[in-house]
């Protein structure tokens, strides 16, 4: 990608200082140039030290990568990716970068979301308010970027999946949240890519469930997807769901009890295949019966005005 190397030392803190260097290194008329890859810790800029140090280490190092389309122009779709990792790792390349990089070739703004996670001490609602902060963040860049701010939705991979299903969901939003972030708004659409779904059956993602809630059970039932999105009757965006029933990591029961909730409004897209496994980001193995999904994703998007 055209001048990463000045771009992989670049770290944004929000400030005008950061957009005229933006300016002077990529040049033209926006201080966001075509072709550069733009970094921003969500909460560096936006808190004081003593409140900056205060949040977990996970939060501290939640940030976002920004891939831009080859094309000017602006009004396009934004699209957040969210790796999976089981809520305590990241799979950064094969479902972060790799599938950004895919999308920034299609035509959309994609902005990969490092969330905060186990690992680092991160637990919910600390990924949701990552999200919402991503988003305010896009909305305040939204002319820089090209984005319309109404077309704005995510793509969430395995446990990533799990948390593109909460940002479409108002009885999550619904919650008891911090005061760090407000919501921003739901997602405008979410592609769920063999999603974590339940959190309260037997074939729940146990890792998954405790590294997001730990031990507190109250969350299991309300952290459920199939039970959230059929409690949203049906005000919820359109979904891209995909999963393959050979997936010996998450189950796909709680996908297919998903698709039931989401079957009756035709502008979701379900697929569930025979054969694909799990972690295959945005390019399955040749012998899997998912080869494709991202193409056909990127069509069922500008079939519902996501351009």
């Amino acid at each position: 990608m055209k001048n990463s190397n000045y771009w992989h030392c670049l770290r944004s803190v929000g400030s005008v200082f950061f957009l005229s260097i933006v300016l002077l290194i990529c040049g033209g008329g926006s201080a966001f140039a075509q072709g550069c890859d733009i970094e921003h810790y969500l909460w560096r800029a936006e808190l004081s030290k003593t409140e900056f140090g205060a949040l977990s280490r996970a939060q501290r190092r939640a940030k976002i990568k920004i891939y831009l389309p080859p094309q000017s122009g602006g009004g396009r779709t934004a699209v957040i990716v969210m790796p999976g990792g089981s809520y305590r790792y990241l799979a950064i390349n094969s479902e972060g970068k790799d599938v950004a990089r895919r999308l920034a070739a299609n035509g959309y703004v994609a902005v990969m979301l490092r969330y905060s996670i186990g690992y680092y001490g991160g637990r919910y609602p600390e990924q949701l308010e990552d999200y919402a902060k991503c988003v305010e963040y896009l909305k305040a860049h939204s002319r820089e970027l090209g984005i319309d701010t109404a077309k704005i939705g995510v793509m969430g991979f395995s446990a990533g999946g799990h948390l593109a299903g909460c940002t479409v969901s108002d009885v999550i939003y619904g919650l008891p949240q911090s005061a760090k972030a407000q919501p921003s708004g739901k997602a405008a659409f979410a592609a769920m890519i063999y999603p974590v779904v339940t959190m309260s059956a037997e074939y729940s993602h146990n890792p998954s469930r405790v590294n997001l809630c730990g031990s507190d059970t109250t969350l299991y039932r309300k952290l459920s997807l199939e039970r959230v999105l059929a409690a949203s009757k049906g005000d919820i965006p359109p979904i891209f769901l995909l999963h393959c029933q050979d997936d010996k990591v998450v189950d796909v029961r709680g996908t297919q009890d998903l698709a039931e909730v989401l079957a009756t409004n035709k502008r979701n897209h379900i697929e569930i295949w025979s054969t694909g496994g799990h972690g295959f980001g945005a390019v399955p193995h040749k012998s899997s019966s998912a080869v494709g999904w991202l193409e056909r994703f990127v069509g069922w998007l500008k079939e519902n005005g996501f351009e």
